[in-house]
């Protein structure tokens, strides 16, 4: 082994060590500083690893919270990057901090959530045994433009790992073109017709060009924003048929959806344990997953059921009448955030933290993209409260989508916007932006003690 690597080994262990003292999160710039002393080191410290690597534009991090839970009830223990910090370094220190010096990994398994971006290079160092990808919507348009881009960054991740398994959404149009006319063997799950709106067609704004031939797509179904039954009338192109599907939607629960999955196991109901159609997708690309790293679908049936989620993927506190916290970052998940509250029956606040700051993307045009008409017939709903950065925007947008203006306050304060939380008679449900996420969960983390966001 190197003396490249050993150094770059020992910086990342000790800036890690220095910056938990300081009760810093210490999540990526180990790893930063690691790869400037030797740029192959993720080569090395994940070499004999048996990996799932994950990526797409919503569920990332729930989904790998799902994996983690299904290895963990296997009895195989697992390298992480918990915290989300899912770019190069991140995933580097993640490994780095679970090796010898001589970069060896002491743990035989990693389930790795990755940047879209940043896939072209994770996944030709890493070589993963599985690669779930979530879907692919637009998003962050000043750092990826039009969701092309992430679909070609994407696609160069898997050209250079031509034997690793990929997992795929058979109702999005977008990723699932990842899995024609190439080597690796697939692995399809999705959502059947049933549980979809038959006859509808995605919004507007949603993408309808086919990726291969740029046609039109043609919908039988659909579950949400452009997922659903499509096909191609100009390639020929369609939705695969999938092998993990949810067939049955039995409950959308206030905390959690009962639904009938079928697998290699078998047809079974399944109970998954955060609320929302989009989980139910996330919960049968467990499955899926799971499945394609030899786990089994009984092992992620059982962790759908129990897993924990991630900080600020409708993570609850237990303040005042109850508060969860539902990170937004785009128009799809935004609206499907929107779609579940509206199935909420009694009453609630909903308070919206939003920046555009690096992180958060620049650029929030995405605010008139999403369906925020969907609040203006929203009988149960009590109030809104705009904060962060963009706060007056988001008055404006809802302004325009009808709420009325009496229901609606901005506050600039997080102290005093915590402390209303907390004083609040009905539930709230918190919808931040990344850096908004990041900068109230803390007030929120120190009333309750709850963990650190990379714990």
């Amino acid at each position: 082994m190197s003396l490249r690597v050993t150094a770059a080994i020992i910086a990342c262990k000790l800036v890690r060590t220095v910056a938990r003292v300081l009760k810093k999160g210490g999540t990526a710039k180990p790893g930063e500083i690691a790869l400037k002393i030797c740029p192959d080191l993720l080569r090395v410290v994940s070499r004999g690893v048996e990996t799932v690597v994950v990526t797409g534009t919503n569920g990332k991090t729930t989904s790998c919270r799902m994996l983690e839970e299904a290895f963990a009830r296997a009895g195989k223990p697992c390298v992480v990057n918990r915290s989300g910090a899912n770019l190069m370094s991140g995933i580097v220190t993640e490994f780095v901090m679970d090796c010898t010096l001589g970069g060896k990994c002491r743990k035989k398994y990693a389930v790795m959530e990755c940047d879209e971006g940043w896939t072209k290079h994770v996944l030709p160092a890493m070589q993963p045994k599985a690669f779930l990808v979530t879907n692919l919507f637009q998003d962050q348009v000043d750092r990826y433009g039009d969701v092309s881009n992430t679909l070609a960054a994407v696609r160069a991740g898997v050209e250079g790992s031509p034997d690793t398994t990929l997992v795929l959404c058979a109702d999005d149009p977008v990723s699932a073109s990842l899995g024609f006319g190439v080597p690796n063997p697939v692995v399809w799950y999705g959502l059947e017709a049933a549980c979809g709106t038959a006859g509808a067609q995605p919004g507007a704004r949603e993408i309808r060009a086919c990726m291969a031939c740029g046609a039109e797509l043609q919908y039988s179904y659909v579950n949400y924003a452009h997922l659903g039954g499509w096909r191609c009338p100009g390639c020929g192109r369609e939705r695969p048929t999938p092998d993990v599907a949810v067939t049955s939607l039995l409950e959308l629960g206030a905390d959690g959806s009962r639904v009938l999955l079928r697998a290699s196991d078998g047809e079974k109901e399944l109970y998954v344990n955060q609320p929302a159609l989009y989980n139910v997708v996330n919960a049968a690309g467990c499955v899926a997953a799971a499945t394609a790293m030899g786990l089994g679908a009984a092992a992620g049936r059982a962790a759908v059921e129990q897993f924990r989620c991630g900080f600020g993927r409708m993570e609850k506190f237990d303040l005042g009448a109850g508060v969860r916290m539902i990170l937004i970052k785009n128009a799809a998940g935004c609206s499907q955030v929107l779609q579940f509250l509206a199935r909420q029956t009694a009453p609630f606040r909903v308070v919206f933290i939003t920046n555009n700051r690096g992180a958060d993307g620049t650029d929030i045009g995405w605010l008139d993209d999403a369906d925020f008409e969907q609040l203006s017939g929203m009988e149960p709903l009590r109030g809104v409260t705009c904060a962060g950065i963009c706060a007056q925007q988001v008055r404006a947008r809802l302004a325009r989508s009808g709420v009325a203006d009496a229901l609606v306050d901005v506050q600039t304060d997080y102290g005093a916007l915590a402390d209303a939380v907390c004083a609040s008679d009905v539930p709230v449900f918190l919808l931040p932006s990344y850096t908004g996420m990041m900068e109230f969960r803390p007030y929120l983390a120190k009333m309750t003690g709850s963990a650190d966001f990379w714990e």
